[in-house]
């Protein structure tokens, strides 16, 4: 058997839902080739239940959580909140609202600690130029960069290379 590390368990409590997949799929009228289509999207309608309830057991907003694997997966070609609110299918203040609400930061600025924190892997990981890791991250101007790097971890980024920090 495959490894199961890094699968969540998902339940499904609602004996409604179940029921009305288990009588669909007893009552389709698919073709072979279209019941397999038909079959995962009853799997996927049950997944989804599972995890909606997950969410809500464990107080975690399913919005703000879409929004931040989105990000995650894209920390250097984040949509805009705009963009990642029509993804997650809800308005962008909404989101907004709980995403702050669910991470104690707004998403701008959980971005833009995840693309500093980029910055120094790459700063202290590799012999990339400093201009080169500062538009990396997004920013046009390195003086910029160094700036927010310097406020984040209280060292530059050359000193940081360098291994030095302040004192």
């Amino acid at each position: 058997l495959p490894s199961l590390q890094g699968c969540i368990d998902v339940s499904v409590d609602n004996p409604v839902v179940v029921r009305q997949v288990v009588d669909e799929i007893d009552d389709n009228a698919y073709e072979p080739g279209y019941f397999d289509l038909f079959l995962e999207g009853k799997v996927i309608t049950l997944l989804a239940e599972g995890l909606s309830n997950r969410a809500l057991a464990t107080g975690e907003c399913p919005y703000a959580r879409a929004a931040l694997d989105i990000l995650t997966a894209t920390p250097l070609a984040a949509p805009t909140v705009a963009e990642l609110a029509r993804r997650v299918g809800l308005s962008p203040r909404k989101l907004a609202a709980r995403f702050q609400a669910q991470y104690g930061q707004t998403i701008v600025e959980w971005v833009a600690d995840l693309r500093i924190g980029c910055a120094r892997d790459l700063v202290t990981q590799s012999a990339l130029p400093i201009k080169e890791i500062s538009a990396a991250v997004g920013y046009a101007h390195v003086p910029a960069f160094s700036a927010a790097f310097a406020r984040r971890f209280g060292v530059s980024p050359t000193r940081m290379r360098a291994g030095k920090t302040l004192e």
